[in-house]
């Protein structure tokens, strides 16, 4: 009943859409290796080489090197203490200790070489010393967390950003993680799917009448493709290989182009413009050049080309 005077009570705003459960701990992982020293990496990882070579060689080597190993080493270990603190609160789950496992084996490595290297020489005992770090279990963790193709995979094996080029590396990166992020929102895959059987049906020679899901799945990769070349097009840092930047960007711009192409093709129903905008080869370029670009253990990785 209305009352005299009284207007109707403005419904309460839709509630923004809670973030994917996985957000947070793939978000942790990633400001970990965008802050990770790769020269820090590099040295620790050096010095645990050598000092394990000595030991097992049963060398005595110099006391300025085996200084400089223990310094390399507590360097990183301080990273690696710093990294896994930031990590450790992110998630309650049991899998997420498994994530973190290979961190902390790393960490007791660099303790017990940096022990080693500020021992006694020769060493005694070098059984056990190559022991590598612990992943046992790591994949099912990943799956159950759904972090697998993410950041976190990677935690143990990515050095970090190139120092002459961080700028760009974590850009670029954190572009792919919003990508890789809405994509699966999205159903990216099931899109891809969708159009595939189009593909297969125009490589079979089999009439193509698109029907509306066809439509709508091959409207949202166009518009998926679209959005991807905006987030791309606003990296403006100096990029390590350039040519690998330009053809990164070609190729979202190949596959925005190549979904435009066939949805106007279904639009129109005709054979011919549909056979042709479904070849494989009107998709362009064949594949991200991350490696190059210093992205190869990004969520880039996970960006579907």
């Amino acid at each position: 009943m209305l009352v005299a005077g009284c207007s109707d009570p403005e419904p309460p705003p839709n509630p923004s859409p809670a973030p994917p459960a996985n957000a947070e701990p793939a978000g942790a992982c990633s400001d970990v290796l965008d802050g990770r020293d790769a020269d820090v990496v590099a040295a620790a990882q050096d010095a645990s080489f050598e000092v394990l070579t000595a030991a097992i060689s049963q060398d005595t080597p110099a006391e300025d090197d085996l200084a400089a190993w223990s310094d390399a080493l507590a360097e990183g270990l301080d990273q690696l203490d710093a990294e896994i603190e930031a990590l450790r609160g992110v998630s309650d789950e049991e899998a997420w200790e498994t994530v973190l496992a290979p961190l902390e084996e790393r960490a007791s490595t660099y303790e017990e070489r940096i022990a080693l290297a500020e021992g006694s020489w020769p060493v005694d005992d070098s059984d056990d010393l190559a022991a590598p770090a612990e992943t046992a279990g790591l994949t099912e963790a990943l799956e159950e967390l759904d972090l697998v193709g993410r950041d976190c995979e990677t935690l143990l094996g990515d050095p970090g950003p190139n120092p002459e080029f961080s700028d760009f590396v974590v850009a670029v990166a954190g572009v792919c993680s919003v990508v890789v992020e809405r994509r699966s929102e999205l159903g990216f895959q099931d899109l891809l799917g969708r159009s595939l059987e189009i593909v297969l049906a125009v490589r079979d020679g089999e009439p193509v009448q698109a029907t509306d899901d066809d439509l709508a799945a091959v409207r949202a990769l166009r518009d998926e493709w679209s959005e991807t070349v905006d987030d791309l097009a606003l990296v403006d840092e100096d990029a390590p290989d350039p040519a690998a930047w330009a053809e990164a960007t070609q190729l979202a711009q190949d596959r925005l182009d190549a979904y435009t192409q066939r949805l106007a093709a279904l639009e129109s129903g005709d054979r011919a413009l549909i056979v042709a905008a479904f070849d494989p080869g009107v998709l362009g370029v064949p594949g991200w050049p991350w490696d190059a670009l210093g992205l190869a253990q990004r969520d880039c990785r996970s960006v579907e080309a």
